[in-house]
Order: C-alpha cells, then structure tokens, then sequence
C-alpha cells in the first residue's frame, strides 16, 4: 500500500497507470533534430491515434500544447510525462492547453480523455482554463509555480489526488484547490501542515495530507567519492540539494548538469569547502527552477553569471565576500525582501542585480569603493512608480569604473542606462550618513536620484563601537569619531562639536550620538 501511494505522489502513476500498450518516448528539438512534436506525430501517422502513453523530453514550445490536446481528444491518448522536458522560453502552461473545443460555450463533439499528466519542473504559470473538462484524476504543482488562474480545474469531476512540491501556502492555489471534490486528497510536504492551516484561504482546501514523498530531500558528501558518480548513485526525482564536504571548480559543473537535468529547486552548500572560496562563472546559470540557495560562509567571490537567470527568491551574500562580478543576479525576478551587500565588499560588476524588480531596500557598505555600469541597478521603470531605497554607508560615492569613449561611459552611470529615455530614477530614495549629502548631491550619476536623505542610522564606516572598548564605568565620558578617534576624554561632555554622529561611552555604555546644532 505504501509503495503505492509514494508512486501516486510522484505521479508515475502517468506511465504506471495507463494501459501502457502503446507508449511513445518523444525527442524534442535535441542536437541534431530540429523536429516539432507535430512533425513526429504525424510520422507516426495512424499510430500516433492509438499511443495512450506519451513521454516527451527535449525543448517544449508553446505550439506543442495543442498537438497533445489533439491526441487527447481524438486519439487514445490518456497520459502525458513531461517531467524531463525543458521550457524553451516561456515556463508556462499556456490558456485553454488540453481543454476540449468548445462550441457555442459547450463541450463540443470531443471531450478530452487526458488522466494523468507530469509538467515541466520549471512550471511557473499555469493560465486559465489550462484543464478544463477533462478526465484528470491525479495532478503535481512544480515548487516554483507562482502564477495560477483560479479555473484551470474548472470541469475536473474525476480529480481526486493533488501533490504540491512546495512548503509555501501560495493564496491562489488555495483558490484553485477549495473547488476540489470533498473526498480529493492534497498531499502537502511532512511538517507543513500547520503552516498551511493558518492561512484562511487554505481551511477551505480539503483533506490536506501530509507526505514525505511530496518534498524530497538528497544530502550529497563528496568525501564518499567523486561528486559526478556519487549524485549518479540516485536516479530519485529530488527537489532539494544540500553538499558536504570539498568542491572544485570541475564539481560545480557536474553539480550544475545534475540540477538542470532534474530541475533542482534548492541547493544548500553552507557545509562545503569551494575551490579558491569562490563561486565560479556560471555556476548555476540556466538553472531555471532553482528558488534557494545556501552558500558557505567564507567565499570571498561570486564571479559573473554565477545566478543568472535562476528563481531565487533571497539573495543572501556571506559576510567575508569580497567581491561580485557582472550579471551576478541579472534576471532573478522572483527574489523579494532587502539585499544586504556584507562590510568587506569592495567591488560590483556591471548589471549586478538588474531585473531583481521586487527588491525595495538595499543596503550598500562604507567598504565598497568599485562600482561598474548599472552595479546597483535593481529596476528602473517609467516616472511616479516607486522603486527602490538605497541606503549607501558611506561619506563619499563609490568610485565608478568603466571603459569611456570620448569621455561618455558606454553603458551608464552605477545605477541606470543613459540608452533608454523612458525609464527614470523617479521614486528612488538614497539614504547617506549624517554629513555626505553634499558629497552625493554634486556627484556625477548620483544627483541624478531625485531625493538624498541623511540619517544617523549610516555611520559612514565599519561601526566604531567595535574599536571602542567598554570596560566598565571609568567616571570618564569618552568620545569618538566613527573612525574610532578619540577626540574627547574628561568629567563633562565636551562643547563646540562638529555637527556629525559619535560614539560616545561613558558610564560604563556605548551608544552612538547625533550632534545636528
């Protein structure tokens, strides 16, 4: 009974559970065949009318969706497995994709005979109507879907079992689900049940079950072997990833086929010894489904394209980083929350975090003195949006690199393109240390922000209550500059200040003091 179930919530159930008396396995737009899934299904000819069992890998366009709709309706096909197969631009199931043609708003001469289907794991949107009326008894949503229209099971009557590969209780797939049969079932990850109860959209969800089959995690030690052979060992469907042990950069490439071949949505490498301690080009490039990753906490370098393009929902840099390179992030339009960029960090490539368009706050050091083209362009949109606060802990603007040519910059300033006229700072906030507004303000490419505020809570350096030692109550009131210089010692606090923020100790206390008269 157990192994039953465990396939169902993997949903083999779409080979296992079929006749299978006629299945076909389909290549899709692989090295040296261009062919569409039409071109091989009518090579096929009649027999592609009797397959009811279709497993497909390769590259999926958009236009694939109708063939196999077609087949559903007019053939015998009942289940699909498109696991293995990659989006080739959109990851999307696209509207109305294996609901039967309608005529005059009813189900017309077909209704279509589709059972079980397996998606892509990089499935991000499902669109409306996307499985209506058809004969759907079991279904997985991905771990990155984010994009649900609420009737994409209108119609389903036979659906009885769902298996989320996600621990996050997203609102609308509770919309999409709280229309489910009373007796269906939705398997969720083991230990997540609570969490999910505590939305009010999903105490309408019924028979919420938990599984352990529907998250599953792989721990990998590169100490048992060479990294390639050992994740060879688990042919499993794994939907996280966590590495022990020593990394090269030839590790991270095979670590990379590895995740892109079973779209791996999370990889925690927290545990591991990385070559060089860094993460090298491209590491993860391409890696659509990935949402987290954990990265150890002594790199010093993150080189460019390490994420492009991926899922990532948080960007967490460690502490000892150094340095990030070009198009670190480029594309990571999912990530949300603050960017913290760690004291330490002394340089940023060009287009570092361009396209992270939900990121409201970031957060620069008093370290970072290198900064390329569009460096800390999170997004730019068109005039009265609001974008982004910049909070820049330092005195002066970082230093901005970049190849000229007759004294213009090829691309831009650190924060925009000059290219592109429509698109402004409009709405940004730059937040700078008690005393730097000047300095920003008759700055190239800075004063371009429309509004520079100053605030005590930027100290313009590495915060000096670290260099001012508190050993207890001396009787003395001390007084530094950020820079841990001492500029005062005695009874009383001292007169004619500066204007500007100190650190001050005395009795037995450091705080931080702003001095504005």
């Amino acid at each position: 009974m157990r192994k039953t179930v465990m396939m169902m919530l993997t949903l083999l159930a779409v080979i296992g559970s079929v006749s299978g008396r006629n299945l076909l396995r389909v290549h899709l737009r692989t090295q040296g065949d261009s062919r569409t899934l039409k071109q091989v299904m009518d090579q096929y000819g009649d027999y592609a009318y009797q397959v009811d069992s279709l497993i497909v890998d390769g590259y999926l366009y958009q236009e694939d969706f109708p063939v196999m709709s077609r087949y559903c309706q007019t053939g015998a096909l009942r289940g699909i497995n498109l696991e293995d197969a990659h989006f080739s631009l959109y990851e999307k199931v696209p509207a109305y994709a294996f609901c039967p043609d309608m005529v005059n708003g009813e189900i017309g001469a077909y209704r279509s005979q589709l059972e079980y289907i397996t998606l892509p794991r990089a499935t991000e949107t499902i669109e409306e109507m996307a499985f209506a009326y058809t004969n759907l008894k079991s279904f997985a949503f991905s771990r990155i879907v984010r994009h649900l229209s609420t009737n994409i099971f209108e119609g389903c009557d036979q659906l009885r079992n769902v298996v989320l590969h996600q621990n996050e209780p997203l609102p609308q797939l509770a919309r999409v689900l709280s229309d489910l049969p009373a007796d269906a079932k939705v398997y969720i990850p083991a230990g997540t049940k609570s969490l999910f109860l505590q939305s009010d959209a999903w105490k309408a969800v019924p028979n919420l079950v938990e599984s352990e089959a529907a998250f599953r995690v792989r721990v990998v030690n590169t100490d048992e072997g060479d990294i390639k052979t050992v994740l060879e060992r688990d042919s499993n469907r794994v939907d996280s990833l966590v590495v022990c042990g020593s990394l090269t950069t030839k590790d991270l490439r095979a670590l990379n086929d590895y995740m892109y071949d079973r779209s791996v949505s999370g990889v925690n490498l927290s545990g591991c010894e990385i070559e060089d301690r860094a993460i090298h080009y491209t590491a993860f490039y391409g890696l659509r489904p990935l949402c987290y990753a954990s990265l150890p906490d002594n790199i010093v370098r993150i080189y460019s394209r390490a994420f492009l393009g991926t899922r990532l929902r948080q960007i967490v840099l460690p502490d000892s980083l150094k340095e990030l390179g070009n198009e670190v992030y480029n594309g990571c339009k999912n990530v949300t929350g603050d960017i913290r960029i760690p004291e330490g960090t002394r340089k940023i490539g060009t287009s570092c975090f361009v396209t992270c368009y939900q990121v409201r706050n970031m957060y620069v050091p008093s370290t970072l003195d290198s900064l390329s083209e569009c460096a800390l362009n999170i997004s730019l949109v068109k005039s009265g949006k609001p974008v982004c606060n910049l909070y820049v802990n330092r005195m002066t603007p970082p230093t901005f690199y970049t190849e000229e040519e007759d004294g213009n910059p090829l691309m831009g300033g650190p924060l925009a393109y000059f290219d592109y006229e429509e698109w402004t700072l409009s709405g940004w906030k730059l937040y700078v240390p008690v005393g730097a507004k000047k300095n920003f303000e008759n700055a190239r490419y800075w004063k371009d922000i429309p509004e520079i505020i100053e605030t005590p809570e930027l100290t313009g350096g590495v915060t000096a209550v670290k260099a001012v030692r508190t050993v207890g109550d001396t009787g003395l009131t001390e007084v530094y500059t950020l820079g841990g210089r001492l500029v005062s010692k005695g009874r009383d606090f001292p007169r004619g200040l500066a204007k500007g923020l100190y650190v001050v100790k005395t009795g037995g206390k450091t705080q931080k003091m702003l001095i504005n008269e």
